[in-house]
């Protein structure tokens, strides 16, 4: 072994250099630690057309998938009470064996069930849209921060 001073040739087993006196032991240590290795664990992005095609087949599922718990259960509820309001007002026309079509023709129930429809209509499409542009929002702010928004 050599001296990492003066270069004199020492014993393996000395301490100090017996020519210039260094210290022949030199610390193994690292002088700073590092922190313990974390892995990153990405939060998957939400798909667009998936969250599209679940609110396609039932309104509000959608919004539920991307996470808007709330505003996916306001959308299904609301769907389906309308859907269920139209159908009391369409189980008497069912259920009647002799004229269905003078109670289908009477302007009251035809003008609401119309208006149920075009309402029922109108939410589906909203809600179709709405899902799009919040799918979107999610996966942006993923990107940007690596944290879901909501």
């Amino acid at each position: 072994m050599y001296c990492h001073n003066c270069g004199a040739r020492i014993p393996d087993d000395s301490i100090f250099c017996t020519r210039c006196g260094a210290k022949t032991t030199v610390s193994t240590q690292a002088s700073t630690t590092c922190p313990p290795y974390q892995p990153y664990m990405a939060i998957p992005m939400k798909s667009e057309v998936l969250s599209i095609i679940l609110a396609l087949l039932i309104p509000g599922t959608g919004h539920l998938y991307i996470g808007k718990l709330v505003q996916g259960l306001i959308i299904l509820i609301a769907y389906f009470s309308l859907y269920v309001l139209s159908m009391v007002w369409l189980l008497p026309i069912m259920i009647s064996i002799d004229d269905p079509a003078a109670y289908l023709y009477d302007a009251g129930t035809l003008t609401a069930l119309v208006l149920v429809s075009i309402i029922a209509f109108i939410i589906w499409i909203v809600q179709l849209i709405d899902v799009y542009n919040q799918t979107k929002k999610y996966n942006d702010v993923l990107r940007q921060t690596g944290q879901p928004p909501w």
